[in-house]
């Protein structure tokens, strides 16, 4: 599907596009999906571009001077791609910040 860094930033945008669409309709569960959506593919641009041109021990520098929240993205966009339960019922315990339940 995705074939480098561009691919994966033009579809987080046109995710956006397709957002600002849904809220004219005031769909905002559609918004919200695809905000979410598109956060996630934004922050994985960095992983394409690491894999396009290497220099991973810039890539946060990079970034993050692009975007100041970008750092915070990576993390939510990890635990949304990445979540794994491990309990049967996580409500009934407290989470933590990198709670493999978060």
């Amino acid at each position: 599907m995705f074939q480098n860094a561009r691919d994966v930033a033009e579809a987080a945008l046109q995710l956006v596009e397709m957002a600002r669409v849904a809220s004219q309709y005031d769909d905002l569960a559609q918004v919200s999906t695809l905000e979410i959506a598109a956060a996630v593919l934004a922050v994985h641009v960095s992983d394409w571009h690491v894999r396009e041109h290497g220099h991973a021990e810039v890539r946060r520098e990079m970034f993050e001077a692009f975007s100041p929240e970008w750092e915070v993205l990576r993390q939510l966009s990890r635990g949304i791609k990445h979540a794994a339960s491990n309990v049967e019922q996580p409500t009934q315990r407290n989470t933590a910040w990198e709670d493999t339940d978060g």
